[in-house]
């Protein structure tokens, strides 16, 4: 190497040792590392933290907090819970435990029967794994299963009536003011003006004067013996061909009444039946009732089960009217339940006993429910 080529070099050096290029050198790099940290936390932000897994919002009946920004609309909810005929209070329940079910889609609920029935088992199974106690969980056991019973005998009597606009002549009609006092009339004509009703008489053939406004409390029952309620007011009495009618005004809040029977299920249980006896004396307040349950056990099957009663066959039947302690394993364990036996019917080689409850526990009757429904 000759001398110039040597100077060169060591001129080189010179120059990329030098301090300020260095201390660019450290700038430089000290601001591709600040944009790169300030891209990862930006990132961040925009995935909500979740590691950049988006949540679903499609209405699931999970138990876990969702992630969704999406919530239940409680005036949707109450909407089509009405529309299904549900009361205030029925909807109200159902949509507190579509909140804890993390439901979305009022839809999801009540769109159709198998729905509405996936999603009370949902209810069913939350009750069973998040009560606080077991008496709270037979409690909201019990209400779940009063609207269920109250749901499932309306979606078997077909139309569901909302509106008074839906209601035909010669239907009759029960009505009852603020007093109390109770009145029948029958529905003549409906239009859009009014529902003109019978004017109801008294015990002597004479017509009843009802105010103009007075408020009244309306029942009815449809064909398929469903009953329903609604609130009017009197908008004015009218004489037609020599006849008092009576004109209600029009109402779109009317609500289901609940239904006294039980569905059933066919099952094939063995049981044991006891013959119990009642000994009464006294009378009125004095009156006390002496209960003696016999000792031999009768050998039976059940039949057919529902929380109001069952059916048992048997080779030895007891008479209509005794009473009898039934015990029983349905499948959550040795129950007992005393009842009454309505009648007796002769079968080919044997008898069937139906008996209805008169004392049951709640939970036994939760259970009968959970089997009746086949939530187990």
């Amino acid at each position: 190497m000759n001398m110039n080529s040597l100077n060169l070099a060591q001129g080189m050096v010179l120059v990329e040792t030098k301090p300020e290029n260095i201390r660019f050198l450290i700038i430089v790099v000290g601001a591709i590392a600040f944009l790169i940290i300030v891209s990862k936390i930006v990132k961040a932000i925009r995935n909500g933290g979740s590691g950049g897994k988006t949540s679903s919002s499609s209405g699931s009946f999970g138990s876990s907090a969702s992630t969704t920004t999406k919530t239940l609309s409680h005036g949707s909810f109450l909407r089509q819970a009405s529309t299904a005929g549900f009361s205030a209070n029925e909807a109200a329940f159902l949509e507190r435990y579509a909140r804890q079910l993390n439901i979305i889609n009022p839809s999801t609920i009540f769109a159709d029967s198998n729905k509405l029935d996936s999603f009370m088992q949902s209810v069913y199974k939350n009750i069973e794994h998040y009560a606080k106690t077991e008496d709270m969980a037979e409690e909201e056991k019990a209400q779940l299963f009063a609207i269920r019973e109250a749901a499932g005998h309306r979606m078997k009597t077909g139309r569901i009536i909302h509106s008074t606009h839906q209601l035909k002549p010669k239907l009759p009609i029960s009505m009852q003011n603020n007093k109390g006092n109770n009145y029948s009339t029958i529905l003549l004509k409906n239009d859009s003006s009014g529902m003109f009703i019978e004017q109801p008489k008294d015990a002597f053939g004479d017509y009843i004067r009802f105010r103009r406004g007075a408020k009244l409390t309306t029942f009815f029952y449809t064909g398929n013996h469903q009953g329903y309620q609604f609130k009017t007011k009197v908008q004015r009495s009218v004489e037609i061909n020599g006849r008092s009618y009576l004109i209600l005004g029009h109402s779109s809040s009317i609500s289901s009444l609940p239904s006294r029977k039980h569905e059933r299920t066919a099952v094939h249980l063995a049981c044991r039946y006891f013959r119990v006896q009642v000994q009464v004396s006294g009378h009125g307040k004095n009156t006390k009732r002496i209960v003696n349950t016999e000792k031999s056990a009768i050998a039976g099957i059940i039949t057919d089960v529902s929380v109001g009663g069952l059916s048992i066959q048997t080779v030895t039947p007891l008479p209509a009217g005794e009473f009898i302690k039934i015990q029983f394993d349905a499948g959550f364990g040795d129950r007992i339940a005393w009842a009454n036996i309505v009648r007796t019917n002769r079968l080919r080689n044997s008898f069937a006993m139906h008996v209805k409850f008169v004392k049951i526990s709640r939970k036994t009757a939760n259970e009968l429910h959970a089997l009746v429904f086949s939530y187990v």
